[in-house]
């Protein structure tokens, strides 16, 4: 409202009265600052074009800074685009601009905020690496500060390539030898965040190392006030649960105890909060140890609990992430016991939600996937029937306003996935899991707010290859509307047309196919072959070479052998 005033009454200025540089700057600097995000940015736009326009006053450093600000705002993408733009002019106009240290932050500023965009990373280093060149050749007023080095650490630390941690380290290296700028927490804790987010092995070790020579340099007085807290330790901890690698848990543990004592030791700034326990219970689900890793999980859980209870306020109040990670650990425990564990764990949140103890606790979608996930999992005779139960019961507790979330397209392949596992049961409990799965399928389909995606149709053909006989006199009519479904969603991929293939005969395949049916009988199979881009227009990445199949849609693929416990696809 400020900004429209300001340019209502920049309009209605009388004949006599010319705007000068401070009205321009005053009037875009109102639009900067509007919160407006995008179409304050674009406002500001227009002043800057409208004094561009002005045969009297010309632009100076201040209005193109504030300018580039207001994109800097805006949280588009547009804002890159944008910024460089009018850096560009800057530079271009250097008779009378100069584009210096404080125009390049608000750009890197803008290239940081949006690191997850391919290239934008690559970019801001590249323009620091500028910065240090030309300053070292005596342009001053290009020299980067904290803030420069800062933004590019950012930028790598929001970026999915995985060279991001090396660079982000590199960026810090460069932080650390430049005689004019210090690094702060920021700089590490950033560093770390890349570090953490890596699934290169090795990731999670070189950020132990780096928090070891954090400790080091601040104790030795050569980084000043910057010391490593609570989150550079929670980041580590993330690195190795993430990790994968054998101990990886383990080596959590020990960093969380570690900050434990340091803590009770006086160092209070180190003290494990929510966000470090749930990390370390995610590292223990993650650890493929079992069972152990399971109570290891839970047993944080009662420590949780425990300090919560004795007064140490919310900085260890477990909350539904918490209790997600435990059902987590369980459902990938591989215990006869998950199933019943996880369902224990589910009432047990329950309880403490309506007991009022602690409300940060109530269960919410990803609570009732991992149950039916462990249900999936467990050697329960009637899982299939048993998590679709679950999915009713959410369902129902959706529907009479007490549980927030619905079953989703997570939940109802859960199920499905329930249903394609129970193979190695009698023959009736697996004819019962077909028919479950074939219910379920046409639930889902039948739902407006829940949509099947490409993982769904797979696991359901995986249901229909384990569970449906070979003699099964329906198989046709469950299996045709099936594909006819998947064609029309878009989900056509290698694997569902692996699983379509071992389901079906031969004949059978080949009339679903058309037109598009490969003889991988015969030497004409090496072609290659082209499927429509309707049939999969919606797959993610990982099943887009189907439109190109390295000709081959079935050459490369399993095809029907005799017990069919042995020609299970797995995902």
């Amino acid at each position: 409202q400020g900004a429209e005033q300001a340019e209502q009454l920049f309009h209605s200025m009388p004949p006599g009265v010319k705007p000068d540089i401070y009205t321009y700057g005053s009037l875009l600097n109102a639009w900067a600052v509007s919160g407006m995000r995008e179409y304050g940015a674009e406002r500001a736009d227009s002043v800057m074009q409208l004094l561009r326009d002005d045969p009297v006053v010309k632009p100076n450093e201040y209005c193109f800074h504030v300018n580039m600000n207001a994109w800097a705002r805006s949280g588009t993408t547009k804002a890159i685009d944008r910024t460089e733009s009018l850096l560009e002019e800057m530079v271009l106009e250097r008779n009378y601009l100069t584009a210096n240290w404080f125009t390049y932050n608000t750009y890197l500023h803008v290239l940081s905020a949006h690191g997850s965009v391919p290239g934008m990373a690559q970019k801001a280093e590249g323009t620091l690496l500028m910065m240090l060149k030309r300053s070292k050749k005596g342009e001053e007023h290009l020299r980067p500060n904290r803030f420069s080095y800062n933004s590019v650490i950012d930028a790598w630390s929001r970026s999915r390539d995985d060279v991001a941690p090396s660079h982000a380290f590199r960026v810090l290296q460069l932080l650390l030898q430049d005689d004019r700028a210090e690094p702060d927490a920021f700089s590490f804790n950033q560093v770390l965040s890349a570090f953490s987010r890596s699934q290169l092995k090795g990731a999670a070790l070189k950020a132990e190392r780096l928090l070891c020579d954090w400790h080091e340099a601040h104790s030795n007085g050569w980084i000043g006030a910057a010391k490593p807290q609570c989150i550079a330790y929670t980041s580590v901890i993330s690195a190795w649960a993430r990790s994968g690698e054998p101990g990886a848990a383990e080596r959590a543990q020990q960093l969380l105890e570690s900050m434990e004592r340091r803590a009770a030791a006086g160092d209070s700034h180190l003290a494990p909060n929510t966000i470090t326990y749930n990390a370390v219970i995610d590292a223990w689900a993650r650890s493929g140890e079992g069972t152990l890793g399971a109570r290891r999980a839970e047993a944080l859980l009662h420590r949780m609990q425990r300090l919560y209870e004795a007064g140490n306020g919310d900085r260890v109040q477990p909350n539904s992430i918490t209790w997600n990670g435990v059902l987590n650990a369980w459902a990938k425990s591989g215990a006869r016991c998950c199933a019943y564990q996880a369902q224990k764990h589910l009432d047990k949140m329950w309880e403490v939600h309506r007991s009022g103890k602690n409300q940060r606790v109530r269960p919410d979608d990803k609570t009732y996937n991992t149950v039916i996930a462990a249900i999936s999992k467990s050697q329960n005779v009637g899982k299939a029937q048993l998590a679709l139960r679950v999915l009713r019961k959410m369902d129902k507790l959706h529907q009479t306003g007490v549980l927030q979330d619905s079953p989703d397209g997570i939940t109802y392949t859960t199920v499905l996935q329930s249903c394609a596992v129970s193979s190695d049961f009698d023959e009736r409990s697996r004819m019962k899991a077909l028919d479950t799965a074939i219910f379920t399928l046409e639930e889902i389909i039948g739902r407006p707010d829940v949509k099947p995606n490409h993982v769904t149709y797979e696991v359901f053909l995986k249901a229909v290859v384990n569970l449906m006989p070979d003699e099964y006199k329906l198989k046709k009519e469950v299996v045709e509307p099936v594909f006819a479904s998947c064609k029309k969603d878009g989900y056509v991929t290698v694997v569902f047309l692996a699983y379509l293939r071992d389901a079906v005969s031969e004949d059978l395949y080949k009339e679903l196919m058309g037109d598009y049916y490969l003889d991988t009988t015969t030497n004409n199979a090496s072609h290659k072959m082209e499927l429509p881009a309707a049939w999969t227009k919606n797959v993610p990445n990982r099943g887009r070479p189907m439109r190109r199949a390295t000709g081959v849609i079935a050459s490369t693929l399993p095809r029907r052998v005799g017990n069919p416990k042995k020609r299970r696809l797995r995902q």
